[in-house]
């Protein structure tokens, strides 16, 4: 008799190719269902015996195939199985028309009568049963194969210890090895399947220096060769990972080999070269109940770095905006202050001008300070305008006017050693910017320069007019061909190589120590020169000074001419005028400048004064100055409460400082002239004739 055997056990069929031929039959042993198959329709068998739990096609599935086809479908057909025991398993094995279903071991004895038995049976059978129908069958063989996942998952749960322990108790019973042996070999694809489908690189070492696991995930996260000596020995795999770490202290240290009994385990983070971050957890490896080695997950971070950093610099940017807004608001009320004194400075200042006559040496002292107090008004106008939160206001400058402003903040950030020189080209045609955005780019290219210059040098600032060709224009690759007015910002300091030149308008990247720089300021900048139209250039040298040309599109619109104040003081007629001033310096001086103007002057420290004042006259005011920041009720406020007595009072109010939102009055209901201080005896009468005259002109 030629009996077919399908075993994936190598000492499975071998046992059984003996006891077959030594009962003197001839046997063919193979592996699996699929090369079962392969050889039943190669060459003609007697009789087949088959295990059921094999790699590829199982005996299930083989028995299913041979009793399906027309030609192998009456051989006789026995399963011989140490795995699928259950009651269930040999009721389905045998519906699929297995003649028999033997549980291992069984006495050779038993399986030999099973075949001759079957023979027989063969020879009955008039023809083939048909098997389950296809749906049938897969619910069926589903089933039995979760019932088996189930078996095996519980058996899994058995230490490899009892494994050993029931090999060396049963070591004289052959088939029983057999099964232990399948078991271990289900525990090792379940491991590695397990390896394989975590997300996180591990690798495993013993003390010896012996790599005995490295998952896929560690070999892609450390770009290691999966053959080659870095997957095998210790030594090897941290001299490829070392080089590519940015500390090989810490990885050498995580690696070391003496991990043993007292091995604490570390955690902790690295950063790789290629700006890459690795999260790692090292713990003792037990080996029968001894630690004997290391086991190290390894979990990229990178975008999670990389948000943090985000977050971090997004808070400091806010931190950053709050601390400008704390600053606007500081600098307003500093401003109030200010511009109070100044009012009274030059108040007087004019005051004592009547005092003396034309010739008099006091005059040109009295120019001085008059001088002196328009300067340091102005310097407090430009430092409001830079600390305001405020929308851009486009309008049509020169750039050499906008510089010459800014001197003084300018003389402000450079500190002795740095020499400061403009180069001012003349005619120079306008551009159409903010103002306020301009002082911010010359104070944060200033501000850079600076820093770059820590030995001292020297910062030029220019504006020239220049006509890029198109050849010039593909040259810089941001600007078209036209005219342009360009600001040039240039430093003697360190410099730039090509590859710091080509990030520093990132947002957030700095070359400033911690502390030192949020990393905005050139960004800003860059922002501010793209939304007017232009572009920026940038010549650079290592250790030999940086030079940026900001282009600006000119444009033909004809630059606007400012306004001069009056020189000359328009008098009154003695007309009536309420004037409001909680300061009491200032209220002395704008009562004086009244009455020098001609006016007669009712005046009041607070505004609940002045309407206790102004309902019980007997003749109301013809004028009303007001302060506009005063306690208890707003220079706009007071207005509205005078109107409801005299509707069509003339009002000035006067202010050192206007915040965005302030002063917004109704259209049609609520109107007023507005005055800032500090002012001259001759802008505060020009104010006063203009209120009067349109009263006049309503009449």
């Amino acid at each position: 008799m030629k009996i077919l055997v399908a075993d994936d056990n190598v000492q499975g069929r071998y046992l059984l190719m003996q006891l077959f031929t030594a009962s003197g039959h001839q046997c063919t042993a193979v592996a699996d269902g699929a090369a079962a198959l392969g050889a039943l329709r190669s060459e003609p068998f007697d009789a087949i015996v088959s295990d059921i739990l094999m790699p590829g096609m199982d005996g299930f599935q083989f028995c299913r195939e041979t009793r399906n086809d027309p030609q192998l479908g009456a051989l006789p057909f026995v399963f011989y199985t140490a795995t699928y025991t259950d009651e269930k398993d040999r009721e389905f094995g045998l519906s699929l028309g297995a003649d028999a279903f033997l549980i291992k071991p069984s006495d050779p004895s038993v399986l030999l009568e099973a075949i001759e038995r079957a023979r027989g049976d063969k020879a009955r059978r008039p023809s083939l049963a048909p098997g389950p129908a296809e749906q049938v069958f897969l619910q069926q063989y589903n089933s039995r194969l979760v019932h088996k996942l189930e078996s095996k998952l519980s058996e899994l749960e058995r230490s490899h210890s009892e494994l050993l322990k029931t090999n060396l108790a049963l070591g004289h019973e052959v088939s029983r090895r057999a099964s232990a042996e399948r078991t271990e070999r289900s525990i090792h694809v379940l491991l590695r399947a397990t390896l394989e489908s975590t997300a996180d690189g591990l690798v495993a070492f013993d003390a010896s220096g012996r790599v005995l696991v490295a998952n896929p995930h560690f070999i892609e996260l450390w770009k290691l060769d999966a053959r080659g000596e870095a997957t095998q020995r210790v030594p090897a795999l941290l001299a490829a990972v070392r080089s590519q770490t940015v500390d090989p202290i810490a990885i050498e240290n995580l690696f070391s080999l003496g991990a043993g009994a007292d091995d604490p385990g570390a955690e902790g983070a690295l950063e790789l070269n290629d700006e890459r971050w690795v999260e790692y957890r090292a713990r003792p490896l037990h080996l029968e109940g001894t630690a004997a080695g290391r086991v190290i997950s390894f979990s990229d971070i990178s975008a999670r770095r990389k948000t943090e950093r985000e977050q971090r610099a997004l808070t400091q940017q806010l931190f950053q905006s709050q601390k400008m807004e704390a600053l606007g608001i500081l600098a307003g009320g500093i401003a109030h202050d200010f511009n109070n004194l100044l009012t009274a400075i030059l108040g007087n200042t004019s005051l004592l001008r009547g005092e003396f006559p034309g010739s008099h040496p006091a005059l040109e002292y009295l120019g001085t300070i008059e001088q002196a107090s328009a300067q340091a008004s102005e310097l407090v106008a430009q430092i409001l305008a830079f600390s305001r939160n405020q929308p851009p206001r486009p309008e049509l400058v020169e750039l050499s006017s906008v510089i010459r402003a800014a001197t003084k903040l300018l003389e402000a950030l450079v500190p002795p050693d740095i020499e400061l020189k403009f180069s001012l080209e003349p005619n120079v045609p306008p551009i159409r910017a903010d103002v306020v955005q301009l002082q911010q780019i010359l104070l944060n290219l200033g501000s850079n320069a600076v820093h770059a210059m820590s030995a001292g040098g020297t910062l030029e600032i220019g504006v020239r007019r220049s006509s890029l060709s198109t050849a010039q224009s593909e040259k810089t690759t941001t600007l078209a061909a036209g005219e342009y007015t360009v600001l040039s910002v240039a430093d003697t300091g360190t410099g730039m190589d090509e590859a710091l030149q080509r990030r520093i308008f990132e947002p957030f990247f700095t070359t400033k120590a911690q502390g030192k720089g949020t990393g905005l300021g050139l960004s800003v900048v860059h922002g501010i020169v793209k939304s007017f139209g232009g572009g920026i250039v940038i010549h650079s040298e290592v250790g030999r000074g940086t030079r940026f040309e900001l282009y600006f599109p000119v444009t033909e619109e004809a630059a606007p001419t400012s306004e001069q104040r009056p020189a000359k003081t328009r008098q009154g007629h003695g007309e009536r005028v309420l004037l409001v001033e909680d300061d009491a310096s200032v209220r002395l001086s704008l009562r004086r400048m009244l009455e020098r103007c001609g006016y007669q002057v009712d005046a009041h420290e607070t505004p609940k004064g002045a309407i206790e004042a102004f309902r019980g006259a007997s003749e109301r005011p013809a004028l009303a100055v007001l302060d506009f920041s005063m306690p208890d009720m707003t220079g706009a406020e007071l207005a509205r409460v005078l109107r409801v007595f005299e509707p069509k009072l003339p009002i000035v109010i006067v202010t050192g400082y206007l915040s965005p939102d302030d002063l917004k009055q109704d259209p049609g209901a609520l109107k007023y002239e507005l005055l800032l201080k500090p002012c001259s005896t001759a802008a505060l009468s020009e104010t006063l004739a203009r209120a009067l005259e349109a009263l006049n002109a309503q009449e």
